[in-house]
């Protein structure tokens, strides 16, 4: 009881410190403390019964609609995890997101490969914008919509499957109109065809490019190279912007550009903007 009582009166005095401080600290929580316009709001697959019931049934060949709202908002974060755990479902539970009544989502990708898990393996990591742990999956990269926000996933596989997820946003009267939508797009080859560069992103408009999870595998391990079977890891990636013709940016290799050195060291690295969830001799994730 008295240790209750000791922890009830540490989380107010934090409670009472984030409201009384005339200025917030620097530091990436220094602005806990700040007051916030906008609402928090909360979708998911709770059970509506108040019971534990908290998940959905999504059958083979099915969809089902896993958040819908009206209004202005920004997602915040965004979990969720399923079962069965077979690899095939990473690659076959195609998640889709459609901003402000959009015809045409602009996310469209497979779970796996949405949070940076290749090849359906159960691999912990964590960054900042994305992580798996435990077999959850997080996002938080920020999501804002102006009027409205609908997202989907679809079961493709010959599997029945089971889906836990979360959805925490911040509802507002409006947003600046500048602000722009997410997206994500799913691309793979298999094989490469070699001598000739691979794309990993083709859009057009106005954007930044944030990221990409990239997936890799050696389909020939056998052979050798002065680089061991990582030789496919000194690929450099090319950025062509606004219709160049030569690109304005050039990197040195592929794990260079993910900030590694050595790849045949470390197996598996997680830092705040960069992340390597898997790495043996055939495959890197």
């Amino acid at each position: 009881m008295a240790l209750s009582r000791l922890l009830s009166l540490a989380w107010l005095a934090l409670a009472v410190g984030a409201v009384a401080g005339a200025a917030a600290p620097p530091g990436p929580l220094g602005d806990l403390a700040a007051p916030r316009h906008g609402r928090p709001r909360h979708d998911g697959t709770w059970d509506r019964r108040g019971g534990n019931v908290d998940f959905r049934g999504l059958q083979a060949g099915q969809s089902l609609t896993l958040f819908e709202t009206r209004g202005a908002g920004i997602v915040r974060r965004f979990w969720m995890t399923f079962f069965p755990r077979a690899p095939a479902l990473h690659r076959q539970l195609v998640l889709r997101m459609y901003w402000d009544g959009e015809a045409t989502p602009s996310v469209e990708v497979p779970v796996g490969d949405f949070f940076g898990v290749g090849f359906g393996e159960r691999r912990d990591y964590a960054s900042l914008p994305l992580a798996e742990t435990s077999g959850g999956y997080d996002c938080y990269w920020p999501m804002p919509f102006h009027r409205s926000a609908r997202w989907t996933l679809a079961n493709v596989s010959a599997t029945d499957a089971l889906v836990w997820a979360n959805v925490d946003f911040t509802a507002y009267q409006r947003l600046p109109p500048e602000l722009r939508h997410f997206h994500a797009q799913w691309r793979r080859e298999n094989p490469t065809t070699a001598g000739r560069a691979y794309t990993i992103l083709e859009a057009a408009g106005r954007g930044h490019f944030v990221g990409a999870a990239l997936f890799m595998q050696n389909r020939r391990p056998g052979v050798q190279t002065f680089f061991g079977p990582f030789g496919f890891l000194e690929g450099d990636e090319m950025i062509f912007v606004d219709g160049e013709t030569t690109p304005s940016i050039v990197g040195t290799g592929t794990e260079d550009y993910s900030a590694e050195g050595s790849t045949s060291r470390a197996r598996r690295s997680s830092r705040p903007t960069t992340a390597c969830s898997s790495r043996t001799r055939r495959s890197r994730a």
